[in-house]
């Protein structure tokens, strides 16, 4: 099943009566419809890469990021500082929201891991001893 296929449908209509408060999030997904189908072939091809689906949406679809992220400050997740959501937070919502799986928390200790210098093990600098 295609990406628009999901956010078209029935069901989600149906999510919305017994669950209000997944209406925002139905309607925003909804009404970026259009960039969230025309950007998730590069999204998808950053994610196989082992890049950051976030980077790869801020470069083919800054809109969209700005949007998404207004949309977070409004509706304040739990769990996400919504006036500045942590990049790795981001990362695995920004995924979810275009139909790819969010980061695993291996995922998502790897993408910190390599965006905070010294904390990898693996890494030259690396306060943390190996074995």
């Amino acid at each position: 099943m295609d990406i628009k296929s999901i956010i078209n449908s029935p069901l989600l209509g149906l999510v919305k009566f017994f669950e209000p408060k997944a209406a925002p999030v139905i309607d925003f997904v909804r009404g970026h419809q259009d960039v969230i189908v025309d950007v998730l072939p590069m999204l998808q091809a950053a994610k196989n890469e082992g890049g950051s689906v976030l980077a790869a949406a801020e470069e083919h679809a800054p809109q969209f990021i700005a949007a998404f992220k207004d949309f977070i400050s409004k509706h304040k997740p739990a769990g996400i500082n919504a006036a500045n959501p942590a990049p790795v937070k981001l990362e695995s919502l920004v995924r979810q929201a275009v139909g790819l799986p969010g980061l695993t928390s291996e995922e998502e200790k790897a993408w910190m891991d390599r965006a905070t210098p010294g904390n990898d093990p693996s890494q030259e600098n690396s306060k943390f001893p190996v074995g």
